[in-house]
């Protein structure tokens, strides 16, 4: 305070008399509320998420207007996901025994129409085959580690 002030202050806080200690704004005493509703908010929509892109549990069904089993075989094993985003690339990925069952998908494949176009990568781990028959392609998409096992993921166009 400069000498010439003629304001008296309250004593030990030093501010002028008349002035009580500073609020906290209004912003800072709702921020608390506001994590916890942004908390909420965020746990809301991802948990829907997850379920759209990580499966359900083990139940995932085909998406609605999959191909029939006899148009399009699915390997054995325990479906895991499923997506139809666009309607118009729908997927499926299924959980399977070994590398065997794996390679025998694409041997379903062609015994029900579809022929290969293309592949990329061998073994369980990274490989890709691409398929078509006259009314779909397809693409199969091999992979496998410790904790998820072996999974072949189905991605499926109409022609």
């Amino acid at each position: 305070m400069l000498p010439n002030d003629r304001t008296t202050t309250d004593g030990a806080a030093g501010r002028p008399a008349g002035i009580s200690k500073p609020q906290k704004g209004l912003l800072q005493r709702r921020g608390f509320f506001w994590s916890i509703v942004g908390a909420v908010v965020a746990v809301v929509i991802a948990v829907p998420l997850a379920f759209f892109f990580w499966g359900n549990g083990g139940t995932a069904a085909v998406p609605d207007g999959f191909p029939a089993q006899e148009q399009l075989p699915l390997a054995d094993g325990e479906r895991i996901a499923s997506s139809d985003p666009d309607g118009d690339l729908m997927s499926v990925t299924i959980r399977v025994d070994d590398a065997e069952a794996q390679q025998a998908a694409v041997e379903q494949m062609q015994a029900a129409g579809f022929w290969v176009t293309g592949q990329s990568g061998s073994g369980p781990i990274g490989h890709v085959v691409s398929m078509s028959s006259d009314e779909f392609t397809a693409r199969l998409s091999f992979s496998h580690s410790e904790e998820a096992g072996y999974q072949i993921k189905y991605m499926i166009a109409q022609r």
